[in-house]
């Protein structure tokens, strides 16, 4: 019993009263999203450690961390003022960073429709205050957290993912484990 007294102690220290843990990310269609899950359980396998559940795999654009609540209706016109073209995403090759034992698929060619959105999110969340890495942008999708060594496979079948849109994405920490849950999304052009 104490021990899940001490999990929601920790909980509420996560994320401070009135606030939110929230990134922008594109979220797989159906398809996209079963075959990463399906990659994932395959790398477990192989791995070890501990595979994201198909229900979050995603890609994030922008991670924000813990914003007030009564920020949220203004990160969601600035993504609403954002434009950009809808592209394919082919997911080809798979990664292991060992400083956080995480295991990731990702692409050898990051489309530039994809560096221009994660640009221009960027630059308006910069105009309002927030904090923007500066680093490179990595495009990745963890598939595996604390993997005990890296994959032998490299490249991986390509996983066609057409991207139509992107979301503001909320991480909520549930009795099980964390729960990505999309806030809004709004759409790409043709």
């Amino acid at each position: 019993m104490e021990g899940r007294a001490q999990r929601r102690r920790q909980i509420r220290r996560d994320v401070p009263a009135g606030t939110v843990r929230l990134f922008f990310a594109l979220w797989p269609e159906a398809g996209a999203q079963r075959a990463l899950g399906a990659l994932a359980q395959d790398l477990k396998r192989e791995c070890g450690g501990r595979a994201v559940p198909r229900h979050n795999v995603h890609l994030t654009l922008i991670f924000l961390g813990n914003v007030e609540r009564t920020r949220i209706p203004r990160l969601e016109a600035l993504a609403a003022g954002i434009r950009g073209a809808r592209f394919d995403l082919a997911v080809n090759c798979v990664e292991f960073w060992p400083h956080n034992r995480i295991t990731w698929a990702g692409t050898r060619h990051c489309p530039e429709a994809l560096r221009e959105l994660v640009a221009r999110l960027g630059q308006g969340l910069a105009a309002e205050g927030f904090r923007v890495d500066g680093r490179p942008y990595v495009p990745h999708i963890t598939l595996l957290r604390n993997a005990r060594r890296p994959t032998v496979t490299a490249a991986p079948p390509v996983i066609n993912w057409p991207v139509t849109g992107f979301a503001l994405v909320e991480s909520a920490q549930r009795e099980r484990g964390r729960v990505y849950e999309v806030v809004r999304d709004w759409p790409l052009t043709a």
